[in-house]
């Protein structure tokens, strides 16, 4: 095998400096358009490409963002929301000249995952609960964005207000005559300590707000709680399928979990909407057969807003924390009907 060109080599080619040809690989305006031709030409002729390690410590960055998966890879990994999620923030990659780390937990433990990853920034997003995630992130010293996640003001955050959507789509099956619910909440995120800033409990809290407008306590609804994942749905629906005689609308946290129960459910001989009403959160479009009822959010903006975002801070001495928000909207699907059509 023949042995690999280095900078040494291109420098004496070349006639230029080891700065020069550093210059010309990676900023290029700081050098004469003569001297990049001439770097350029003689890098052909030795078949030269530069080390991408020696390269990061001349800039000082790894020039890679992270995006710490919430869940396990495989869990997260099949989820569509998640995807388009990433789809965003790769776009914003790509243009900017980053590459996309996937973060998955290192041995299940996300701070571990973190203190290991190689990046320039992190973009999180509604994570479960690990004890030391907080502490490693703050250790790395590098700035970090949150999809779905707290809203305290100590870091920034990209978020559609999970408070008024939930009370709309709330207000919309109580205005058709539901007045018993079950509840398929999100498991807790990282930050559960901090319950009002937490996503689950902003979510909840929209759908109390609704409630008590019709003198309802969420606190007498079912309440169970899922990953979001389509294997969690169909777990909870054996249990709340049991007790269908006491609620007539499921609530879901998200859209993946809805369409597991939705599928429990049918196999159970409990079809969607005749015999049980459904309202969901998410948007996913094309997957399953079904037409949610559900808060449509635009997870491709929320990444490339957060990227976005991100690499602004990146540098940057001093991080001020912006809460950055995305709209939402309410999607008619085919899972709600009026009470009394039962």
């Amino acid at each position: 095998m023949a042995r690999k060109a280095t900078m040494a080599d291109l420098a004496r080619a070349s006639g230029y400096s080891k700065t020069a040809i550093s210059f010309a690989f990676n900023q290029p305006e700081k050098i004469s358009a003569e001297a990049y031709s001439r770097i350029m030409e003689e890098a052909k002729k030795l078949d030269y490409v530069p080390d991408p390690m020696a390269r990061n410590l001349s800039l000082g960055r790894h020039m890679s963002i992270g995006f710490l998966l919430p869940q396990k890879i495989e869990h997260s990994l099949s989820n569509p929301y998640l995807f388009d999620v990433i789809k965003g923030i790769g776009k914003v990659c790509e243009s900017a000249g980053y590459t996309l780390t996937i973060i998955p937990p290192l041995h299940s433990s996300f701070s571990k995952a973190v203190r290991n990853a190689m990046v320039d920034g992190i973009i999180t997003m509604g994570i479960s609960i690990d004890p030391g995630l907080d502490d490693a992130l703050r250790k790395r010293r590098i700035p970090i964005v949150s999809i779905d996640g707290r809203t305290d003001g100590s870091i920034s955050t990209v978020n559609i207000d999970d408070r008024k959507a939930c009370y709309e789509i709330m207000k919309r099956a109580l205005d058709l005559g539901h007045r018993s619910f079950a509840f398929i909440a999100l498991m807790r995120d990282a930050y559960e300590n901090e319950k009002s800033s937490s996503t689950v409990q902003k979510r909840l809290d929209g759908y109390k707000m609704a409630l008590e407008e019709y003198g309802l306590d969420i606190n007498e609804m079912i309440q169970v709680n899922a990953d979001a994942t389509y294997d969690d749905g169909m777990r909870v629906a054996e249990d709340l399928l049991k007790k269908r005689n006491d609620f007539s609308c499921v609530v879901s946290m998200a859209d993946i979990t809805a369409f597991g129960f939705i599928d429990k459910a049918e196999e159970e001989g409990v079809h969607i909407p005749e015999d049980l009403s459904l309202i969901s959160f998410d948007g996913l479009k094309n997957y399953g057969r079904v037409k949610l009822t559900t808060v449509n959010q635009p997870a491709n903006d929320k990444g490339k807003l957060a990227a976005e975002h991100l690499i602004k801070l990146i540098g940057r001495k001093e991080e001020k924390a912006e809460a950055l928000f995305v709209p939402f909207s309410l999607a008619d699907g085919n899972t709600l009907r009026r009470r009394n059509e039962y």
